[in-house]
Order: C-alpha cells, then sequence, then structure tokens
C-alpha cells in the first residue's frame, strides 16, 4: 500500500503533508472561510488516513512473519513478539479499535453502518472485521500463514469498503448543499479527506472516474448544480468494487444504501476522459449482462463447459440472459437483416455459441480446446452485445421521431421518447462488469493502436455521442440518428482493429511456428470478431469479405505454421482501408496503429479495368490522405470547419496532414518555382484554403459559405493531391539518375533507390483509398461530362498506364521513366482543364437563369489555379482574363463568352509543345456545348474524337459504374 500511495501521488508521504498543511493553516487553510474546511481535514487525516495507512502496514507485517520472511519491523521488539506475526496482528487490532472508539476507525465504521442501513446485518464492517481479527489469531496459532493472509485482506476490503460509503454520503451532501445554495467548502474537505485514502485503489480500475472524484472534492473546487455528483461518484465506484472485490474492496451489497438517498433515483452511468453520461432510466438488467459474462468467462476459463451452457440461457445477476439477447427477431431494422441476408440464418450469433458450448465439431477435439473458449467468451461479450445494442440504438433513433418502434410490451408510455432505449444500448456498452463489456473491448484495442487518451479514443468519442443523443432527444429529435450513427461506425471500427490484430497475429504464429492450438485460437477470435462486421465490408467489398473468412475460417487444412507467400496482416489491411475508403463508416473515423506493424511493407494491387498497378513499397499513408479529405468533406458538409481544419492539419488516418501537402517549401523544383512566380507566393494555395477555414473576407459572408466550402473541398481533394503528387514524380525522376533528390530525411535510402517509393506516393495520391476524395474520383467525373470516358483518351486508363509503365522503366530502363512520369502529368492536367471549361460554362447559365454565380465561381477557381502557371506560359492574357473572371468577388457580365473565350485560351496551351498537355482530343466535349460554335469553324463535336458505341447515356452510365468498382487486392 505504501508503494501504491506513493505512486499514485508521487509523494510517499502525501497524507501526512496535507494533515500538516491543514494543522498548520498552510493555503487555503490559512483564511476565515476555510477554518471550518482546515478542521475537518485535519481530524479524518488524523482519526482516519493515519490510522488506515499504520493498520495495513502492522497487518503486512504480521503475514510476513507468520511466513518466516524477513519484516521491516520497528528496531528493539523481542523475537518472541516478532514470531509467526502476533504482536503486529494486534497492533493492527489496537489500531482498528482504539482505546477511545469514537476516535478509531471502528467509530467510523459505525456511523457508517448506520447511513447505509448495514448495522446488525452480515455485511456489517465492524462485525466482519472482528471475526477476521479472531480468525486470524487462530491461523496464527495453528501457524496457518496462507488463512492469516486471507483475514488480512479481509481485514483491508472492508475497512476500506466503508471509506467507499464515506465518500458517497460527501458526495450526496455536496449535492445537497448546492441545491439548497449551502456553502460547499466544509464538505469538500471532509469528502476529500476520506476520498485521498481511497483513490490510489480507484484509480486501479477507472483513472478517469478518479480525476472526476477528485476535482469536485478538491477543497475550494467550483460545482456544478447539474452534475449529480452522487450518481456520478456511485456509478464510479460501484464499478470500481465491483471489479477490485475480494483484492481491495468487499463488495458491490457490502456498501449499502444511502439512507439519505433513499429518494434518489440512480440509474448507473461513467465519468470517461471528462465525459460524464448518466442514465436517466432503470437499466440495470442490461449493466448486469456484463456481470453475467464475467461470470460465463470464468466458467469457460476453467473448461466448465456445462455450467457456462446452463449461464448462457439462465442468468445469475441479469433478468435478461445472453441468449435472450440473441434470439429476438428484429426483422426490417438494418443490422438484422444485413446480418441474415449474409449468413442466410435468423439468428447466427446464437447458432455460433451454441456450437462451441456443445463442443461440436470441430470443437470436440483438443486441437481447438482454446479455441472453443475464446469463440464462446468473444461471442458473448461482444457479438451479442453488438446485436442487441444496434437495436436498442435503431429504437431510440425511431422514438425520437415518434415512430411506433415495436417496443417490448408493458414498457411505459413513458420511456417511448428514446431516452429508455438509449441508455439501454448505453448500458449495453459500458457494462456493470467493465471488464467485461464493449467498453473493456474498445479500451484494449485502443490501447493497441495507440489512440487511447487521445482526440481518438473511441471510448471518448462513444460515450460522447451517447451524451449528444441524450441532449438532441431533449432538444432536437432530428439530430439523434447523427449520433447514434456515429456511435455505430465507432463500434464498427473496434472490431476492424480486431481482425487487424488477429491477422497480424496469424503472420506470427507462422513466423513463429506455433502450435496449431495457439493458431485455431488465434482464429478463433479473429472468427469471432469478423463475424460482427463481416456484413458490412461485404457491402462494399465481397471478394475481400471472403478472404477475411478464409483467413480465419477454423475449418481451413493449410498447415498454419508454413511459411506461405501472402501476408494475412497486409491481406486484412488492404480490405479494411478499401472498406473505410467506400462506406460511411470511414470518414471521421480514428484508426490507429497497430504494434509492430510500423514498417510492415504490404504491397497492394490497384486494378482498373483491364490495369493493374501494384505499389512496390509501403505507401499507406499516401493512400489515407483521401480518408482526411473525406473526413474534411463530411465536417464541412455539416458546417463544422474547426473539425475540419482540426483534420486539415491533425489528420485522423495518413500521418501525412493535408496542410504539409501545401505549405512545404520545395524550391528548386521546376513546377514549383512556377507556381510561385506565376503567384507570387510559395504557398498561395496553403493561404487561400486556410483563410476559407477560418472564414476570413470574402469567406465571412453569408452568400459566399457555399463558395466557401468549395475552396475548401478542392483545395485539399485537388490542388494539395495534384501539388505533392507532382513534387513525388520529380523524386521520382530525378531518383531514377541517382541525382540528389530533395527527399523526406527520414527515409530509408533503400527506399529511395531508382525512385519506386516516390513513384508509389505519387501513385497513392492520386488513387487514394477512397475514390470519391481523390483526383482519381475527379477524374471520372470529368470524364462523364466531356464524354472521353469510352474513348482512347481516358484519363485514368492513361494515368494509370503511365505508372505502370513509369515502375517497369525504373526496374529495367531508368533513363526512359521520365516520358512516363510527364504522361501522368500530361493527363492530371486535362481533368482540370476540362473542369476549369466546364465551370465557365456553369456561369454562364448562372448568369442567363439569374441564379448566384458566387459557389461554381470559386469552384472554378481552384480548379483553374492547378493549370493557370501552365496556360499562361502560352497565352498569358488569356490567362489573365479567365483569372480574373474566376477570382472570387469579381462582377461577371450576362455579355461576356467566358466559355469559348475560356476554350480558346486552353486550345492555345494544349497545342504548345512547352506546356504538359496532351493531345487537343483528349480534352473531349463538354455536355450541353454540343452545339457551340466558338470560333466559326464547325461546332465543337464536329472537331471531337469520335465516339464508340458505348458514347451514349447508358454506355457513359453503365462505363462509369465499371470504372468505380476499382478492385483491390494484396500479393
Amino acid at each position: 500500500f505504501f508503494n501504491l500511495f506513493n505512486a499514485f501521488y508521487s509523494n510517499p508521504y502525501y497524507l501526512n503533508d496535507t494533515a500538516l498543511s491543514a494543522i498548520q493553516g498552510v493555503a487555503p487553510y490559512g483564511s476565515l472561510p476555510y477554518e471550518a474546511a482546515r478542521a475537518e481535514v485535519a481530524e479524518k487525516m488524523v482519526q482516519d488516513a493515519a490510522a488506515v495507512m499504520y493498520m495495513f502496514h502492522e497487518l503486512h507485517q504480521a503475514v510476513l512473519q507468520a511466513f518466516g520472511q524477513e519484516a521491516n519491523e520497528e528496531p528493539g521488539k523481542l523475537p518472541e513478539e516478532v514470531a509467526k506475526g502476533r504482536h503486529s496482528w494486534e497492533e493492527a487490532f489496537a489500531l482498528y479499535v482504539g482505546e477511545d472508539r469514537t476516535a478509531s476507525l471502528f467509530g467510523r465504521a459505525v456511523k457508517r453502518q448506520e447511513d447505509f442501513s448495514t448495522s446488525g446485518t452480515d455485511l456489517e464492517a465492524n462485525r466482519v472485521i472482528f471475526r477476521a481479527f479472531v480468525d486470524g489469531l487462530e491461523a496464527i496459532d495453528s501457524d496457518d500463514p496462507v488463512s492469516l493472509d486471507g483475514h488480512a485482506k479481509t481485514v483491508i476490503a472492508t475497512t476500506l469498503t466503508t471509506y467507499v460509503q464515506c465518500v458517497l454520503r460527501y458526495a450526496y451532501t455536496l449535492d445537497f448543499d448546492l441545491a439548497n445554495n449551502l456553502d460547499t467548502v466544509e464538505h469538500q474537505a471532509e469528502g476529500y479527506a476520506f476520498w485521498a485514502i481511497i483513490a490510489p485503489i480507484v484509480a486501479i480500475a477507472d483513472t478517469s472516474g478518479t480525476q472526476f472524484i477528485s476535482s469536485f472534492l478538491q477543497v475550494g473546487a467550483p460545482l456544478d448544480p447539474s452534475a449529480q455528483y452522487y450518481c456520478s461518484t456511485k456509478a464510479i465506484l460501484e464499478r470500481a468494487v465491483g471489479d477490485l472485490s475480494g483484492v481491495y474492496f468487499s463488495s458491490i451489497e457490502a456498501i449499502g444504501q444511502f439512507s439519505d438517498a433513499d429518494g434518489v433515483e440512480c440509474f448507473g452511468g461513467i465519468v470517461y476522459e471528462g465525459i460524464q453520461y448518466i442514465a436517466s432510466s432503470d437499466v440495470s438488467t442490461y449493466f448486469d449482462i456484463s456481470r453475467d459474462v464475467a461470470a460465463m468467462k470464468v466458467f469457460v476459463e476453467n473448461r466448465d463447459w456445462a455450467s457456462a451452457n446452463v449461464l448462457y440461457t439462465t442468468p445469475q445477476h441479469s433478468t435478461k440472459s445472453i441468449m435472450d439477447l440473441v434470439t429476438r427477431s428484429f426483422a426490417g431494422e438494418a443490422y438484422f437483416d444485413l446480418m441474415k441476408a449474409y449468413y442466410d440464418e435468423d439468428f447466427v450469433i446464437d447458432n455460433r455459441i451454441r456450437s462451441a458450448l456443445n463442443g461440436d465439431a470441430p470443437y470436440d477435439t483438443s486441437e481447438y480446446v482454446a479455441a472453443r473458449g475464446e469463440m464462446i467468451e468473444k461471442l458473448a461479450q461482444d457479438a451479442a452485445a453488438v446485436w442487441y445494442m444496434f437495436h436498442e440504438l435503431t429504437q431510440a433513433g425511431l422514438q425520437a421521431m415518434g415512430v411506433d418502434a415495436g417496443e417490448e410490451p408493458g414498457k411505459s408510455p413513458a420511456l417511448a421518447d428514446g431516452r429508455h432505449s438509449l441508455d439501454e444500448a448505453f448500458a449495453l456498452y459500458v457494462g456493470g462488469d467493465t471488464s467485461s463489456g464493449l467498453f473493456a473491448r474498445a479500451q484494449k484495442r485502443a490501447l493497441d493502436f495507440g489512440t487511447a487518451g487521445t482526440a481518438n479514443d473511441i471510448n471518448r468519442i462513444v460515450i460522447q455521442a451517447f451524451v449528444d443523443a441524450l441532449e438532441a432527444l431533449n432538444s432536437n429529435p432530428r439530430n439523434v440518428q447523427d449520433y447514434i450513427t456515429a456511435i455505430e461506425d465507432n463500434v464498427i471500427m473496434v472490431y476492424l482493429q480486431g481482425i487487424l490484430r488477429y491477422a497480424y497475429l496469424r503472420d506470427q504464429d507462422r513466423q513463429n511456428a506455433s502450435p496449431i492450438e495457439d493458431v485455431r485460437e488465434h482464429q478463433a477470435e479473429g472468427s469471432a470478431f469478423l463475424l460482427i462486421v463481416a456484413p458490412f465490408i461485404a457491402e462494399v467489398n465481397p471478394a475481400g469479405a471472403s478472404e477475411l473468412e478464409a483467413m480465419f475460417s477454423l475449418t481451413s487444412s493449410t498447415q498454419l505454421g508454413s511459411q506461405e507467400d501472402e501476408s494475412y496482416y497486409c491481406k486484412a489491411f488492404s480490405t479494411i482501408q478499401h472498406f473505410l475508403g467506400n462506406s460511411a463508416v470511414g470518414p471521421g473515423t480514428p484508426f490507429g496503429q497497430y504494434p509492430g506493424t510500423e514498417d510492415a511493407m504490404c504491397n497492394e494491387v490497384f486494378s482498373y479495368q483491364t490495369l493493374a498497378y501494384r505499389t512496390a513499397t509501403n505507401v499507406v499513408k499516401y493512400l489515407n490522405v483521401s480518408l482526411d479529405v473525406a473526413a474534411i468533406k463530411q465536417a464541412i458538409g455539416q458546417g463544422d470547419y474547426d473539425t475540419a481544419y482540426q483534420i486539415f492539419r491533425a489528420p485522423l488516418h495518413s500521418s501525412k496532414p493535408v496542410a504539409e501537402l501545401l505549405n512545404r517549401d520545395l524550391t528548386g523544383e521546376p513546377d514549383f518555382d512556377l507556381r510561385a512566380a506565376y503567384f507570387g507566393s510559395m504557398f498561395s494555395d496553403y493561404d487561400l484554403v486556410v483563410s476559407a477555414f477560418q472564414g476570413e473576407g470574402l469567406f465571412g459572408e453569408p452568400d459566399n459559405q457555399g463558395g466557401r466550402a468549395e475552396i475548401v473541398e478542392k483545395e485539399c481533394q485537388d490542388v494539395a493531391a495534384v501539388l505533392y503528387m507532382i513534387h513525388e514524380l520529380y523524386q521520382a525522376g530525378l531518383q531514377a539518375e541517382d541525382l540528389d533528390a530533395n527527399e523526406e530525411g527520414d527515409k530509408p535510402a533503400e527506399l529511395i533507390r531508382g525512385g519506386l517509393h516516390s513513384l508509389d506516393e505519387a501513385f497513392g495520391l492520386y488513387v487514394g483509398y477512397d475514390r470519391g476524395s481523390s483526383i482519381f474520383g475527379r477524374a471520372i467525373k470529368r470524364q462523364v461530362n466531356f464524354g472521353t470516358l469510352s474513348t482512347a483518351y481516358n484519363a485514368n486508363e492513361k494515368v494509370f498506364e503511365a505508372f505502370i509503365a513509369a515502375q517497369q522503366a525504373l526496374l529495367s530502363d531508368p533513363g526512359s521513366a521520365q516520358q512516363h512520369i510527364d504522361t501522368i502529368i500530361e493527363y492530371t492536367m486535362v481533368t482540370y482543364a476540362q473542369s476549369t471549361l466546364r465551370y465557365a460554362f456553369v456561369l454562364e447559365q448562372d448568369l442567363q437563369e439569374g441564379t448566384p454565380t458566387e459557389e461554381h465561381q470559386m469552384e472554378g477557381y481552384v480548379f483553374w489555379r492547378i493549370i493557370a502557371p501552365y496556360v499562361a506560359k502560352a497565352d498569358s492574357t488569356g490567362a489573365a482574363y479567365i483569372t480574373a473572371f474566376y477570382t472570387p468577388g469579381s462582377k461577371l457580365s450576362e455579355s461576356e463568352r467566358y466559355y469559348c473565350n475560356t476554350y480558346a485560351t486552353i486550345k492555345r496551351a494544349f497545342e504548345d509543345p512547352s506546356v504538359p498537355f496532351p493531345p487537343l482530343q483528349a480534352l473531349g466535349v463538354l455536355e450541353g456545348t454540343e452545339a457551340i460554335d466558338c470560333d466559326g469553324s464547325g461546332t465543337l463535336d464536329e472537331q471531337a474524337p469520335a465516339q464508340n458505341s458505348s458514347g451514349t447515356m447508358l454506355g457513359a452510365v453503365f462505363s462509369l459504374l465499371c470504372a468505380l468498382t476499382i478492385k483491390v487486392s494484396v500479393l
């Protein structure tokens, strides 16, 4: 205990120093308002803290001496006094009971027993402690040190439970003081003196809760009348007592019920990282399910399958069994229907649990004993809770909107507004036993993936979303679904992390030639987690979901200890990243990095039509940039510029911030220098987007909010990616010739050599994991607009071909790589030339129809900025004209031919060999302009390249769908 207190307070004599501060009147105790508080701290430290600490010391001595070990005993003590620990045991007893019982630990326990109605019961602290001291003497006399140790632990646990009661009493008293406008300082002092005794122990189970209680019991700390200190403290302490019962505390039942709080309804809750959620209705049934899970885990660990089977259907703690969670039909609810469609079973979780509980094949052999246990544990703790929690969240969302949610019969109408369903979902997430709920699983993964205690901590995000959903139920029910979605998305993320963890462990098993029993165990754990999320993955990537199923299949005949060509981790990582990039779960959801995988070289294959590019190196951070762009766009769509700006600077997914793509000094690189000279600043785009993020100038005006959003989105998705891609391509060209490359200082030489890594990085920026938030996605849109999707001038096809050819050249003929690098840039520029033309035409339409032009002007402005420095080389006057009408805030005229004038300038650029553009035919013809004759030489569609038979609208749509289906695999 001395060591525990020393570690917690970083001071071995903290309690002594606290007592002396009060006795000597050290601030704040020297001023009149703190006089009563001073007396209470001094009194409780002397009567309680000093006696507890020294009694625990004597108990420790007694046990050591009983075992015949050298004890840190006081000098001068006779050998017969030390022998067997009798004297130390009696010293501990004397400290507990005291000559003056009103000024001893015994006296404190008497008061709390009366307060909490345990006097005269088997839970009465003094009765339990006296019995333990008596039994301890008998153990000493019979030379039974093991029993003595047990009795010492009983004394310690029961004593500490008394101080749990003390802290609860003063948390309640503070609520009372606040409600009646009474001074709180004295009661803060009393509560804190008691709290100081148990805080280091409670912190073992709940660091955040400990911080919360410490903050409001600090003498003189400001208090919030709405904080529900009693209920919050009760939830924190009951959870700690439950987790640490039998070790540091007696039991939750031994606390009793504070009589003064009989009229206060506390339904459980949590305080985590300063975020407080207190249930507003009785959901003890759902909190208690995790206690049954904890009991089942004990049976499973002891291989007591029969008892586990009984507990599955007949709960010990809850009124709802684990089986009840997974055998109720929720037809019509999204998760139920998705699971049923994927597994072709109504109750797949129940079927899987029963199979393991019953020892059906393959669990009927010794190879699968550990796997059987893991399958039962993970399905009971995780899959069952997720299944029913998603149901309750669905109910809450429906009830919030006044929809008949088909709730359980007999439920009070007063609970039909969604609060009770939300509380039930919360109770399933947090659990009454925090080691056996979804909260516990998320905490493990947060520690694994390095997000614990950060802004990306999933438990922090989920609990905050519960708080926000509860507030929305009371104020704006239409917003509830947004918070429910955030909860669901982050729960899904926990199990994606779980899949990655066990894929990595499968690689480790193979590398270490682990026993087959260990391999099966890891397969079972991964399989249980995959069961929860596979239907979501399959919606986006059926092949990837099938690969994961095979990876964790318990019936696999593969010799898993042998060396295989594939990396399970890389295969899982690729599938999950593809899922995140193409589903609603990805944007805004943190992920982290599993330890040991930081340098994993996952070579991914990206296919487009008949082409396939395989990365030679790990460029996940560049592929992930598109996920951060998607998160920025999502935040902007919600009007949350602060969050978007935060992601811009501190990414959720990539280790490469979007901001860094725009504000890195690349002086000496031709394209960077050209751009800096043209715009008169090295970081003009960075300055522009920051101004838009912060709503400065024009971007702060109400009429420009649509344009503001477009500036941010296009600068992040398009400008940042294009400019940095060109930088990486320049590096690849230099490195191909072993020239001095302006490369990042921490990059290993073998990755720089030959330019392969830089080429891969450029490719990662072009295609991205989130297709809709990358250059690739922009190119698809423009190809549809300009009719080039199904022609020989498909920009994405040309870029893929050039990347493949450049990679082959770097490996065999480095001198020829540059021509392919040039092609990549040329066909990237086509997309933004098309974008520039499109918005010139859209602006004309806006003017003709009398609709606002600000948004389209700003959108076109960003696209134009990508190609402006190059176009100006061919036609500086035309470039200045385009800049003038696209510049935000400039006045536009209905009589101007913006489209034709822009087309003329861009045509000159295409025809100028000094400009990095391909042949003019690559531009295509913008839909809606087919009949426009800009130069008197015939309409543009007459000059366009011939379309093939799929050039109809139906063909274009079909081609678009095909183009969007980029397959990702791992070799």
